[in-house]
């Protein structure tokens, strides 16, 4: 299993979520982990259940 698969497997990620890159920085004893979605990815509401597309692709930590 390679690094970005394990850790998609600790975060539980599934379809169309994928690990896209993976930072480590010993000093901080920290790993930063960056995660994409498909851009044409339809996901469900979670008030309605109704599948929207997504539009909002900022970057967070």
């Amino acid at each position: 299993m390679d690094e970005k698969s394990l850790y998609a497997h600790i975060l539980n990620l599934t379809a169309p979520w994928q690990v896209k890159f993976l930072s480590l920085d010993e000093n901080a004893g920290s790993v930063t982990v960056t995660v994409r979605i498909s851009e044409n990815a339809r996901l469900a509401c979670p008030t309605c259940g109704k599948t929207c597309s997504v539009h909002d692709h900022r970057h967070r930590k």
